[in-house]
């Protein structure tokens, strides 16, 4: 059973995304919050489609108004927004 690290499920959480779409972001990066950012960003049409244990197709883009769509983008730009600023951090020490 996986088990998201707290931290980084804030985080991603922080940015808008719901407890699911954050857990499934870690789950498929093993926890790594800046693979998680980049798994969101390359895989926005899987993040509201039912957790599968098969290896189906993913499921097509489940968004039919532009507002939720906005929110999903403006999320994916604040998440972008701190992870370059985590790696500038980084970068520094």
């Amino acid at each position: 059973m996986f088990v998201p690290d707290q931290a980084a499920l804030e985080m991603v959480m922080g940015m808008g995304f719901t407890r699911e779409q954050a857990t499934k972001a870690l789950k498929a990066t093993n926890n790594n919050l800046e693979r998680a950012a980049d798994w969101i960003f390359s895989h926005q049409a899987e993040l509201d489609a039912p957790e599968t244990e098969s290896n189906a197709a993913p499921a097509k883009e489940s968004f039919t108004d532009g507002s939720s769509r906005e929110s999903i983008k403006s999320s994916i730009f604040k998440l972008q927004i701190i992870v370059l600023i985590r790696n500038k951090i980084f970068d520094l020490l």
